[in-house]
C-alpha cells in the first residue's frame, strides 16, 4: 500500500449515484428530510443537489441513466494533476479504466474500478471557476427535454 498518495489533492465528494426502489419516496425524503434540492431529470431520475456535491436518484431496474462506465457509482472532487496520478497508478494495477474524458463543459472525468469491481470517478467539475458553488446545476442536464413536467420539485 502506498502512502501519501492521493489524499492530499481529493477534495471531496462530488457524486454518488443511488439505484432506489421508489424513487417518488426518496426524492420526498432528500428534499423533506434533508432540505435538499431536487430537480426531477426524468421519470427515473431525480438530482438531489447540495453545495459542493450531488446525489443521482435512479430507479432500480430503470435503464441507466448516467453517462459513465457504470450507473452505481461515486465520484471524488479531484484536480487534473490528482486525475492524472489516479490514471498512472490504476494502469500500474491493472485496473479496468475509462477515460480520461473532457465534457463539452471543460471538466474532466474518469472513471476506474476498484478491486471488487465498485466504480470510482475523479471529476474536476466543482473545480471549475465557473461552476456555482453554492447551488448545483448539472450541465447536461435540459430542463426543456422534460416535456409536461415542472423540472422542480417541493419536497
Amino acid at each position: 500500500m502506498r502512502h501519501g498518495s492521493l489524499r492530499q489533492v481529493i477534495a471531496g465528494i462530488c457524486e454518488l449515484v443511488l439505484w432506489v426502489k421508489d424513487i417518488e419516496r426518496s426524492a420526498r425524503f432528500y428534499g423533506g428530510v434533508c432540505g435538499l434540492e431536487i430537480i426531477k431529470a426524468g421519470p427515473s431520475l431525480y438530482f438531489v443537489n447540495g453545495p459542493t456535491f450531488r446525489i443521482h436518484l435512479q430507479a432500480k431496474g430503470a435503464q441507466q441513466a448516467h453517462e459513465g462506465a457504470a450507473g452505481f457509482h461515486f465520484c471524488f472532487t479531484a484536480d487534473q494533476d490528482c486525475i492524472g496520478k489516479a490514471l498512472v497508478r490504476a494502469n500500474e494495477e491493472g485496473l479496468k479504466i475509462v477515460g480520461p474524458k473532457t465534457a463539452k463543459e471543460g471538466f474532466t472525468a474518469l472513471w476506474i474500478m476498484d478491486p471488487d469491481d465498485n466504480e470510482v470517478e475523479f471529476s474536476d467539475y466543482y473545480l471549475l471557476p465557473q461552476v456555482p458553488k453554492l447551488e448545483y446545476i448539472d450541465p447536461t442536464f435540459n430542463r426543456a427535454a422534460i416535456s409536461g413536467e415542472d423540472a422542480h420539485t417541493s419536497g
